[in-house]
């Protein structure tokens, strides 16, 4: 698996700069940069990924999903389109937002935007009860929860208590 990444990597990032691993000193100097297989640090975020994929592979499917397809220009437009609503909505970089989805290009969409926004996505188990969720969200300081709509009545009854929540989005 190791080469295989490094293949991708070298494929998708060739003009990235690097820093050398020994150079970090602190935790900070390597927030939301990509770890590279080859030892290296790349000042590359995970939206920045995302928009040179689909620049490079605008045609080429991202995402199978049942009978579904998704190109990489495709889900670029649906992520920059969730990242401005929630821009709108007034979610900024650094606010925790939870994630309530099942394994879907809904749960894909939801988290690369969050990532081009720089919110922290905090995903939230599908399995778990209301209590559960409720401390997540105190826990961590949620302000919004994204969810599908199999998962409202859980987690409205989970907002009841919990302090920091200012939006339930389905």
């Amino acid at each position: 698996p190791g080469k295989i990444l490094a293949k991708m990597n070298s494929a998708i990032l060739p003009d990235v700069p690097t820093v050398a691993v020994a150079d970090i000193k602190s935790l900070e100097e390597v927030s939301g940069k990509v770890v590279r297989n080859d030892n290296k640090i790349s000042a590359f975020s995970l939206g920045q990924m995302l928009e040179d994929s689909a620049r490079k592979f605008n045609k080429r499917i991202a995402i199978f999903f049942h009978d579904e397809r998704i190109s990489y220009g495709e889900l670029n437009e649906k992520v920059n389109r969730l990242a401005g609503s929630l821009i709108k909505l007034g979610i900024k970089k650094q606010d925790k937002v939870s994630i309530m989805m099942c394994n879907s290009p809904d749960f894909i969409v939801t988290f690369f935007a969050l990532m081009k926004i720089g919110a922290v996505a905090v995903p939230i188990n599908t399995f778990w009860k209301s209590e559960e969720i409720r401390y997540v969200l105190n826990d961590a300081q949620i302000s919004v929860v994204l969810m599908q709509l199999q998962f409202f009545n859980t987690v409205k009854s989970a907002a009841e208590g919990a302090f920091s929540l200012k939006h339930l989005i389905v």
